[in-house]
């Protein structure tokens, strides 16, 4: 048995009722709000316990099987093919401050692709839904990205790590560059509420700076994560991102590319060279490992050469069918239907 988008809707709500029946937009006057320090600028309340145990008791009562990963209680093991995500105070530092931006967040998973999310701000009373392959709403009202494609005209968001004050990679460096460069940035305090306002990774390039903000497409030090959507079973979106990385190795060797993740580098042509030898390698991997059928689940430690968590391994799985789709699409394997669908070489 799976949850529909309203079930999330609901469990959400409800959780947002405890979370604003505690929230003092002005902290001190009212009952004193207990706060636990998990870092020096990672905090957690009562409230997070508490609305947590909740939307866990909710999942478990109707759904017992489930596996569930939260933020607090961490893995609770369960049918791992079906998965819960569950972030019960997004923003806590805000909320123990009166700032009245933060947010309950639900997500459901199935067979390695998440399913259905649910993000609500309890006190503007916003609830962003999005059920894969059929569209994403506000308050039910249906929601698209920006259409603002300059950078220079563009609004951005972003956040910065907890342990910001010794990470040498903290994110201040990219914050002042590219203040420079756009109408503003923006720290929400809410990484779910920022993901909300800009609901889609893009890469923007301003010919007369020089300047690639990348996104998630060209990463200094790791590949972006490419999975087969649930609206797309049959699609090969490695073959598209192997392709589409070709245009940014166009790009004047001097460009200054700024990641989602990691530090600012020059070197484009280099790392998309390096990006598509990394994937050549690990199709070449896989296509040797079908030597005999072989599902998603039987080539993750091809793939991966380490122990993943129930967290991890919901990517890797993404990824697993992403590098077999490719193979496939290039004609090296063949797909063998059954109760569980398997890959061989050709």
């Amino acid at each position: 048995m799976s949850p529909n988008l309203f079930d999330l809707e609901n469990l959400a709500r409800q959780a947002g009722e405890i979370v604003r029946a505690s929230y003092q937009r002005r902290p001190g006057y009212g009952p004193k709000l207990h706060v636990d320090l998990k870092g020096e600028i990672d905090l957690v309340t009562e409230v997070d316990h508490r609305t947590e145990a909740f939307i866990l008791g909710e999942i478990r009562r109707r759904f017992p099987r489930h596996t569930l990963v939260t933020e607090e209680s961490g893995h609770l093991e369960g049918n791992n093919q079906q998965v819960w995500f569950v972030d019960p105070l997004d923003g806590t530092l805000n909320y123990a401050h009166g700032v009245p931006l933060f947010t309950v967040s639900i997500a459901f998973a199935e067979d390695g692709l998440v399913k259905l999310g649910v993000i609500y701000g309890p006190i503007e009373e916003e609830c962003f839904s999005a059920e894969r392959g059929q569209g994403a709403w506000l308050n039910g009202e249906s929601i698209k990205v920006s259409e603002t494609k300059e950078l220079r005209r563009s609004l951005l968001g972003t956040g910065f790590p907890y342990d910001i004050r010794t990470n040498p990679n903290n994110n201040l460096a990219n914050f002042t560059r590219v203040s420079r460069l756009v109408q503003g940035v923006r720290n929400m305090g809410s990484a779910a509420q920022d993901l909300c306002y800009a609901p889609e990774h893009a890469a923007l390039y301003c010919e007369t700076l020089g300047v690639l903000v990348s996104g998630d497409m060209v990463l200094p030090r790791i590949s972006t994560n490419v999975s087969v959507p649930s609206s797309q079973p049959t699609g090969n979106p490695l073959g598209l991102y192997l392709q589409s990385i070709l245009h940014y190795a166009e790009l004047p060797p001097e460009t200054l590319i700024l990641p989602s993740h990691g530090l600012p580098f020059r070197g484009v042509r280099e790392r998309v060279a390096q990006l598509q030898e990394h994937h050549r390698l690990r199709l070449a991997e896989l296509h040797e490992a079908c030597d005999t059928p072989k599902s998603a689940a039987d080539v993750l430690q091809t793939l991966f050469r380490r122990t993943l968590d129930a967290h991890q391994t919901f990517f890797a799985m993404g990824e697993a069918m992403a590098h077999l789709h490719c193979l496939l699409e290039q004609g090296l394997l063949r797909k063998e239907d059954g109760e569980v669908i398997r890959y061989v070489r050709t």
